[in-house]
This record gives C-alpha cells, structure tokens and sequence, in this order.
C-alpha cells in the first residue's frame, strides 16, 4: 500500500519486497513508528516526512540485496538511529537474512 506524506511515496515492507523481487537490490530511508516501519527511497525521502511529525522510536537506512539486509547509519534530521530491535525485526519483516559485510573482514 503506497501512501504521500509531504509529497515523499511512502513504502510499505509489502512494497519494498515487491520492488526487491524485480530489482534484486534496494537502499531506503526508514523510520519506525507506533511499531510500524515506514521505507522511502534513500534518495528522494527525508526521515522527517517519512515520520509524519509522529514520535519516532528508530530511524537508518537498509541496504537489501541477494546477501540479506544492511541496516546503516542513523538519521541526522530525527537525530536517531537504529535499536535493538530493528536487527531482529527487519530481516524478518523483509524475509531475508540480516547481513554485516563488516563480519567478513
């Protein structure tokens, strides 16, 4: 289900992993709100509209390839990163293994 917020498409985990399933590799902005992850284009979504002016409890960007899932950074407009919660919960919502490229080193 797509949805606007302040003129920024507003994924869904539904939408990401309909996009990931034709493209194979996806980078996207999320914020997490009331337990719910909201996922914009990395490129073209600021963490603050994806937020909706709503308390947010985590906010990274996620690298999704073939590997599995990346979770990156933090946002610097919300002033938050990611928890805990969102390396167990993101691979699952998404269907893919949580991956750490620095694990490889």
């Amino acid at each position: 289900m797509l949805r606007i917020i302040s003129s920024n498409i507003v994924l869904t985990a539904d939408d990401v992993i309909r996009q990931i399933s034709k493209d194979s590799y996806g980078y996207y902005k999320y914020v997490r709100v009331n337990g719910q992850y909201r996922f914009g284009n990395a490129g073209h979504t600021d963490h603050r509209a994806l937020s909706n002016g709503e308390p947010v409890e985590s906010a990274a960007f996620v690298n999704i390839t073939s590997e599995g899932v990346e979770i990156q950074g933090y946002s610097m407009t919300l002033k938050v990163g990611p928890d805990t919660q969102d390396y167990e919960h993101l691979p699952q919502l998404l269907g893919l293994p949580l991956y750490d490229k620095w694990a490889e080193i």
